[in-house]
């Protein structure tokens, strides 16, 4: 899913990681709209969910993400931003604020924030039926959960905090908007770094999906 350009720029921030730990990046695309900000930092469990309600705390509205872990732990995550009407921030204030934000609760100094209802939520008629579905067939070593659903501001937050409540560990991650609705897929694993193949604990997990969906 990355351009050749985008592999050798996140190549040049891994390699500032042994010296800064963690690496944050942003910038404006005017021309689509959106800002594309991006975290490099050596992996630990409850990153990505971290970083998701920290944005999620600013009332800002997460269009796309990518997620990839690569096999010696480091975390490059690329989240396409707009504010909770959908419109582009350029203001560098509230960027330097939240660039500081994620590094105290990336680097454990407080606990992310608890996103409030945003008063700016779309005030859209369209329903979209939540739905969650596995995949077990794709990849030898993750299980694939496919999400689809309404979307609103806060919503990667409350999946990602509920796949880390389950104690599920996301290797990857691909978040797609189209329009109100959003399509989400988590390539994860348990603990153990071993697939989700019990259907008892499949059922508990898409239960638990289903109440932050709706």
């Amino acid at each position: 899913y990355t351009s050749a350009h985008k592999v050798i720029d996140h190549m040049g921030m891994m390699k500032r990681l042994p010296d800064e730990q963690l690496v944050i990046r942003y910038r404006h695309y005017s021309e689509k709209g959106y800002t594309e900000l991006t975290v490099c930092a050596y992996d630990a469990y409850g990153m990505f969910y971290r970083t998701a309600g920290t944005i999620a705390a600013k009332n800002l509205n997460i269009l796309r993400a990518q997620v990839y872990t690569s096999k010696n732990g480091v975390m490059i995550d690329t989240f396409h931003i707009t504010d909770a009407e959908g419109k582009l921030i350029i203001y560098d204030e509230v960027w330097r604020t939240i660039t500081a934000d994620l590094r105290e609760v990336l680097s454990g100094v407080r606990r992310p924030p608890e996103p409030r209802p945003s008063q700016f939520d779309r005030a859209v008629t369209a329903t979209v039926p939540a739905s969650v579905a596995f995949d077990n067939t794709v990849s030898d070593a993750l299980t694939i959960i496919d999400i689809i659903a309404k979307d609103r501001v806060g919503l990667l937050y409350r999946i990602t905090k509920c796949l880390y409540d389950l104690n599920l560990d996301i290797a990857s991650a691909k978040i797609v908007t189209e329009g109100v609705r959003v399509m989400d897929s988590f390539y994860v694993s348990d603990l153990f770094r071993m697939k989700i193949t019990d259907p008892e604990r499949l059922a508990k997990i898409q239960d638990a999906l289903m109440k932050v969906l709706v």
